[in-house]
C-alpha cells in the first residue's frame, strides 16, 4: 500500500529558514550598534560667577564629545526679569565658546521666567 509519506526533516528545515535561532540575540545586537541620543541639562544664573561658569561649558564639551545634546536652562529669579538682557547675554557667551564643537538647535529665547539654549554636537 502506498500512501503519502512526509520526511520531518524537511519541514524541520524550513520552519528554521524561516524563524531567525534566538529573537533575543537579534534584538540585542540591534539594539548595541543603535546610539541613544541623551539631552543634558546644564543650569545657571545670570549671576553664575566665573569659575562656575568655566566648569559649566567643560561638562557641555565633554557631553557633546560623547555625543548628546545639551539643554541650557537659565532662570531669573525676582527683579532679574528686568535685566534680561544678562542673561540672553550669557546664553549668546555660551553659544560663542562652543562655537566649534555645536550646531544650535534652538536659539536663546525666553518663556516666562526661564531662558533656552538647545545646542547639538557638530
Amino acid at each position: 500500500m502506498e500512501g503519502i509519506w512526509r520526511d520531518k526533516t524537511v519541514g524541520k528545515e524550513v520552519k528554521q529558514l524561516k524563524q531567525p535561532e534566538n529573537k533575543d540575540t537579534i534584538n540585542t545586537e540591534v539594539k548595541a550598534l543603535q546610539k541613544v541620543i541623551e539631552t543634558k541639562e546644564l543650569k545657571i544664573r545670570p549671576g553664575t560667577g566665573e569659575h562656575d561658569y568655566q566648569v559649566k561649558i567643560r561638562n557641555a564639551q565633554k557631553f557633546l564629545k560623547e555625543g548628546n545634546r545639551v539643554k541650557f536652562s537659565l532662570r531669573f529669579k525676582g527683579r532679574e526679569m528686568e535685566h534680561s538682557n544678562l542673561g540672553i547675554n550669557m546664553l549668546k557667551r555660551v553659544k560663542t565658546d562652543l562655537e566649534e564643537l555645536i550646531r544650535v538647535e534652538m536659539e536663546p529665547k525666553i518663556e516666562g521666567r526661564q531662558a533656552f539654549l538647545v545646542v547639538a554636537p557638530k
